[in-house]
């Protein structure tokens, strides 16, 4: 199993130095990844319906900073010589594909093959608005874009048909991402839903901070979906964020591997003010590297 970590690209540490202070000791301490979050647009108040927190509220306030994912990752990867550069997640519904997938391409021509691409819905419905995206287009926004940034960086000349996004082959595309056919798309979201789309078209599935006993149903659902839809589940890479309050110890991770998953992404405390401390939760956690 792998073992990623979340680099603070957002929060009160968002900046060059700590970006580089922290990605260059997850990659002497032989993580396998290093990964930044996404958002442009952050209200004071929105309704509660985050996953992943007890109050449903995110940790960010509307004046947290939020380096760009692409612009960030840019950064680290000149800064950096192994370690692999992954979004968890781009919100597809705010970009258009053509612009995506050239950043995408970019990133992996720049640090040589070492881009991921995670991706997913969207969940705060005033982001959508200060964005001008309906929320309820996102689902279909989504899926066409996917199918959008797949044929542009894989077709010399791309041609594509959807209800937003059209090109019908007379323009090139350059460059092509170092990986072919495209860098590993992960798509997260853990709905039936999501998981189809994960079965059309990603590479991997990354769900939020699921314990292994919500895991499980979750890939018996998605091993149903690939035998319906004719797809390899082999072809799917399984990863996923976790939190800092999941009762990190051996066996925990164990239960993930004997499930399948193939690697973890560490998510050290948003609050954290001092560089050391954040370097400190880096070393903590490099324990389960190679595990």
């Amino acid at each position: 199993m792998r073992i990623g970590i979340r680099i603070p690209s957002a929060g009160p540490l968002a900046g060059p130095e700590s970006l580089a202070a922290v990605a260059s000791a997850a990659e002497d301490l032989g993580y396998d990844s290093v990964w930044v979050t996404e958002h442009f647009a952050l209200p004071d108040e929105y309704a509660a319906s985050y996953s992943y927190t007890p109050t449903g509220k995110s940790w960010w306030t509307a004046d947290s900073p939020h380096l760009e994912v692409f612009n960030t990752l840019s950064w680290v990867a000149a800064r950096t010589e192994r370690v692999r550069l992954g979004t968890s997640v781009v919100v597809l519904p705010f970009r258009n594909p053509v612009v995506l997938a050239k950043s995408v391409a970019t990133l992996d021509v720049l640090s040589g093959g070492r881009a991921i691409l995670g991706v997913g819905v969207g969940w705060l419905e005033p982001e959508f608005a200060a964005l001008a995206v309906p929320m309820g287009e996102r689902a279909a926004r989504t899926n066409e874009c996917l199918g959008a940034i797949r044929a542009l960086l894989s077709q010399e000349r791309p041609a594509f048909e959807g209800e937003r996004h059209r090109f019908d082959g007379a323009f090139g595309f350059a460059p092509k991402p170092v990986q072919r056919p495209w860098p590993p798309i992960w798509v997260g979201g853990e709905s039936r839903a999501a998981l189809e789309r994960v079965v059309r078209y990603g590479d991997g599935w990354h769900p939020g901070a699921l314990t292994p006993e919500a895991l499980a149903p979750k890939l018996e659902l998605l091993d149903h979906i690939c035998a319906e839809r004719g797809r390899d589940r082999s072809e799917i890479e399984i990863s996923l964020r976790a939190l800092p309050a999941m009762p990190w110890e051996d066996s925990y991770l164990e239960a993930y591997r004997e499930l399948g998953v193939s690697l973890v992404i560490f998510d050290p405390a948003y609050t954290h003010t001092e560089l050391g401390d954040y370097l400190r939760e880096v070393e903590a956690y490099a324990r389960f590297v190679g595990a």
